[in-house]
């Protein structure tokens, strides 16, 4: 997994590639942690995602809960096979997606 951030003001943006699995989700959590104190706006573009584990999910729902009430998170681009697990798990109803 590949993990490249960009801040403008208060929005950031991880553009994530490769796999999200138990071995990188960590890295993830990791980048996003004190950017998840500070910013309005997180946007997780998943354009270049090709594969998530509920170790992903855990991290995207981790940040998700720090940000409802302050501030938002969108995810932007996922593949169809992410989308899918996104669907499955119901949390296409959670997570602001946009494609």
């Amino acid at each position: 997994m590949v993990v490249q951030k960009e801040r403008q003001g208060s929005t950031v943006t991880f553009n994530v590639s490769g796999e999200l699995d138990t071995l990188s989700a960590p890295e993830l959590e990791k980048a996003m942690a004190p950017e998840l104190e500070t910013a309005d706006k997180v946007v997780l573009d998943l354009t270049d995602l090709q594969y998530i584990s509920s170790s992903g999910i855990r991290v995207l729902l981790g940040a998700h809960k720090k940000l409802m009430g302050r501030g938002e998170m969108i995810i932007l681009n996922p593949r169809a096979e992410i989308m899918e697990v996104f669907e499955l798990t119901g949390l296409a109803d959670v997570f602001d997606i946009r494609r």
